[in-house]
């Protein structure tokens, strides 16, 4: 350690004479999106230079069709194109997932109606759309299962989108099938297109004397396995209800593993998957939840190695009056898990919170925080996302006495200390259902949702917060002694993923240490 700079240190934070508050991060912009349309159900995603892609439901309520409603923002809020989508069944399109490729291409995904049956339809096919960076629609690609060609239901949607490291492109969901009595049934459907929309293999999946498979979502990891996360139901027997399903597919297509999960042997166990992550190494996570068949439901986490062995699985629940839903995970570079989901008492009064938990890499339990409104209402919804020094950003839709249902959105530092909550509302008579968060490339928190006023339909509400302060080594917003002192004992320390090298560069020295010193007291 450079005892001269230590010194210069200390002298510096003794001259401070009080502690600095963490600070709330600016609002940076907030936009609505309103048309004659309900629009709702905002997924999004954002390039490499923080313009912004929001795939919404544009719900036509004179006809009851419903369209694919894309928004383009630049990094400052300002609208770059809009596209909207009608499949040739001139019905409903709704879309499920979005994702941006390394050269700023746009992929949406959902479902999309092509006519009866009996009409020479197809029903609900998967959809797939690409879009060019200025917004032209570039190709459309449906995928329709094998059930139309010879029964009168079809019906296929795609839940989730993946791309690789080569912007190959992964859906999955529910697909129908043809039992060999001539029923239909439900599979796990997973396809691969390449960028250029050309499909490269599909690959169907159902558990023996189940039928309602499906793909609940898909993550490809950095070793090019394809993970598929989905359920099984049992109605053929009237046994067993459901059961966690958990694919790998390596890139050609090729099933490597299948499993399952059962929290236990009993024939009316449920388990009910709703995300998905998978970390550097390939392990896979699995959130749901579990429930016996009576009695409330509970958090359940899966961590599955590469070779698909079985990690650890942990079940969590706050008691016998709590219904706990797990409905999102994160994964940090250590291995830390973070899981979020909703925690009703199903009591008018004390309603629904937010329940946050953190398991290490071994699955020990470090801390759980819950989370409410001042009303003690319904919270629901939560999604999460992660910054690079392990902070967890919970975004939910809360209950407020003096605005009804906002956007909240709250910081928890590694220890689960709460950093700081944030509200936003579009007015004092709407309800404000956040749908998805993300921290861009620039470490700023976006959130998207809906809305509805009373004078006019459902709009699209996206906010966008300054999280990024250079030289904040704590990232509590604030740079401050804190920050200064936790270079100074770092000083001269060496590899990857340090918090305090804050250029990068894989050493802690003269250049982080200038960083904080130059930019102390910003965000304070």
């Amino acid at each position: 350690m450079n005892r001269r700079h230590k010194g210069f240190g200390v002298w510096l934070i003794l001259g401070l004479f009080a502690a600095r508050a963490v600070a709330q991060p600016p609002l940076l912009w907030a936009t609505r999106w309103s048309a004659e349309t309900h629009d709702r159900g905002a997924w999004l995603a954002a390039d490499g230079a923080g313009n912004l892609y929001m795939a919404c439901e544009a719900l036509h309520v004179d006809s009851n069709q419903s369209d694919i409603l894309l928004i383009k923002y630049n990094a400052r809020g300002a609208v770059q194109w809009t596209r909207l989508f009608n499949g040739t069944g001139n019905y409903h399109d709704v879309p499920s997932g979005i994702a941006v490729d390394h050269a700023g291409n746009i992929y949406v995904t959902g479902a999309s109606w092509r006519g009866y049956v009996f009409n020479g339809g197809t029903e609900y096919d998967y959809l797939l759309l690409k879009y060019s960076p200025s917004g032209s629609l570039l190709w459309v690609r449906y995928y329709n299962g094998p059930s139309s060609q010879t029964t009168a239901i079809s019906d296929d949607k795609a839940y989730s989108i993946a791309l690789d490291s080569s912007d190959n492109i992964y859906l999955t969901g529910f697909s129908t099938a043809v039992n060999p009595q001539g029923s239909v049934r439900y599979e796990v459907a997973t396809v691969k297109y390449n960028p250029e929309g050309v499909q490269q293999w599909a690959r169907r999946f159902h558990l023996p004397l189940f039928e309602g498979d499906g793909g609940i979502k898909v993550k490809v990891d950095t070793s090019g396995h394809v993970y598929l996360a989905g359920q099984g139901t049992d109605r053929i027997t009237g046994g067993r209800g459901d059961a966690v399903i958990l694919l790998q597919y390596d890139l050609a297509g090729n099933l490597n593993w299948a499993r399952t999960f059962s929290a236990s042997s009993s024939l009316s166990d449920f388990e009910q998957p709703f995300d998905l992550s998978v970390d550097a190494q390939g392990n896979a996570y699995v959130v749901g939840y579990t429930w016996p068949g009576a009695g409330r439901r509970d958090f359940f986490t899966l961590k599955y190695r590469p070779d698909g062995t079985l990690a650890w699985s942990r079940i969590y629940g706050r008691g016998t009056d709590y219904d706990d839903i797990a409905l999102s995970v994160a994964v940090d570079s250590t291995g830390n898990v973070y899981v979020a989901g909703e925690s009703d008492t199903h009591d008018p009064i004390d309603g629904t919170d937010v329940l946050l938990i953190k398991y290490d890499a071994n699955g020990n339990l470090q801390w759980t925080r819950t989370f409410e409104g001042d009303r003690s209402d319904f919270e629901n919804r939560p999604r999460l996302a992660l910054d690079r020094r392990g902070n967890v950003y919970m975004g939910c839709r809360a209950d407020w006495n003096d605005t009804k249902y906002d956007y909240s959105l709250a910081k928890y530092l590694p220890d689960g200390t709460l950093a700081f909550t944030l509200r936003y509302s579009a007015g004092a008579d709407t309800d404000d259902l956040l749908t998805d968060l993300l921290i861009d490339p620039m470490g700023n928190l976006v959130a998207t949702g809906s809305t509805y006023f009373s004078s006019t339909f459902s709009d699209i509400i996206t906010v966008k917060y300054r999280l990024a302060q250079e030289g904040d080594v704590n990232g509590d917003g604030c740079v401050d002694d804190a920050d200064l002192l936790s270079v100074l004992f770092a000083f001269g320390q060496t590899g990857s993923n340090l918090q305090q090298d804050l250029n990068g560069d894989g050493v802690v020295d003269d250049a982080d240490l200038l960083t904080v010193l130059f930019y102390f007291g910003g965000g304070c």
